[in-house]
């Protein structure tokens, strides 16, 4: 026995060593985002130049009203306030969730994991969850305005907002899940359903990242998933897609948006593997992980939080700048300082709080019953 706790001592990072590691990970996901993104921008150009002026202009023919998702609202005038945006209930419900969860990306800053630490993730929890049925509920028909519900203009891919609200919906479900399995609320009929809700959480992981790059890859000509991407947006809107339904060029803005949503999928990757071990491993296993590093459970918790929280704030940034309060030019690099702050930086700062009693994937995985 005293052989395998010096042997899992050893395993432990220390806190520089984890947050250098952690640091690392970002910038070769930042590297690679950046990347990726360039090279679909340049073969985007370059193919523009071989598409008729009939397929461009079709962006902004057959719109339902004026819709801000695709060409934005820069030179609108008399612009709706924020607090009109504001009071409808689904943002106030997603600005409440959002305000606690500043306390808990402010406490995991400062390294005070007490017990208001524990009663806030027991409040957020439950936020999150009813979060992703409002998201849910919304990407439902029928469909009005589409400045005011989701679009009734039908778009490519993850530029479908109906899409985007139900991607909002299944990915913050499937980090709220992991952050209440991890965490210290956990019931013990939820450990039983670890086959299932691990494989699929899983899938809504990968899915995030995908989807996104699919929606560039077409629309760059460099893949042709026109079936796919037809099928995912005839999911979210129920089967109201004729299967001939064409599959329109992205807009100036709307590749914009496509391109935030890979920075959100490239996070929920970081979730896949853990998700994968709850639903093949033991249902004892995390409780072993539990005894070797015993604040493993408060830093998986809370990273899986803070992809929550940075996926309500952009749906609260999507929804202004849809009612035209303000361009996505201006929201999207707001919304990035606010995903900094929610997210990146409290996950840095728990790395090194939390450092003594943590290890890094490998040692976790690697724990036996």
């Amino acid at each position: 026995m005293a052989a395998s706790s010096q042997k899992l001592d050893n395993k432990r990072c220390s806190r520089p060593k984890i947050v250098v590691l952690w640091c690392i990970e970002l910038f070769i996901l930042a590297q690679t985002c950046g990347a990726f993104t360039a090279i679909i921008t340049a073969r985007r150009r370059c193919s523009s130049s071989s598409r008729s002026f009939t397929q461009i202009s079709a962006i902004e023919q057959n719109l339902v009203e004026p819709d801000y998702l695709i060409t934005d609202c820069i030179d609108i005038e008399n612009r709706p306030a924020f607090l009109d945006t504001a009071t409808r209930p689904s943002i106030l419900l997603r600005m409440l969730f959002l305000i606690v969860g500043s306390d808990i990306s402010f406490s995991n800053i400062v390294g005070n994991y007490n017990d208001f630490y524990i009663f806030l993730e027991s409040i957020v929890i439950p936020l999150g969850f009813l979060s992703a049925l409002v998201d849910y509920v919304a990407s439902l028909p029928p469909y009005a305005s589409p400045n005011e519900s989701v679009s009734p203009n039908i778009r490519t891919g993850t530029a479908d907002d109906a899409l985007i609200h139900l991607y909002a919906a299944i990915y913050t479900v499937g980090a709220t899940w992991l952050a209440l399995r991890v965490g210290p609320f956990c019931p013990s009929w939820l450990t039983v359903l670890d086959p299932i809700c691990g494989l699929s959480a899983a899938f809504i992981f990968l899915f995030s990242l995908l989807a996104p790059i699919l929606t560039l890859l077409h629309d760059a000509e460099i893949v042709n998933a026109e079936t796919p991407l037809r099928q995912m947006v005839s999911v979210a809107r129920l089967g109201q897609v004729s299967p001939n339904e064409p599959l329109v060029n992205l807009s100036e803005t709307e590749l914009l948006r496509v391109k935030s949503l890979i920075a959100v999928g490239f996070v929920g990757v970081l979730f896949a593997p853990i998700a994968i071990k709850f639903a093949l491993a033991n249902e004892s296993w995390w409780s072993r992980v539990l005894e070797a590093f015993p604040a493993q459970g408060t830093l998986e918790s809370s990273t899986a939080l803070f992809g929550v929280f940075a996926t309500q704030a952009s749906m609260v940034a999507h929804t202004v700048a849809k009612a035209g309060v303000a361009p996505f030019r201006i929201v999207a690099p707001a919304f990035a300082v606010v995903c900094f702050i929610l997210a990146i930086a409290p996950c840095v700062c728990a790395l090194y709080w939390l450092g003594d009693e943590i290890s890094f994937f490998s040692s976790i995985y690697n724990v036996t019953v």
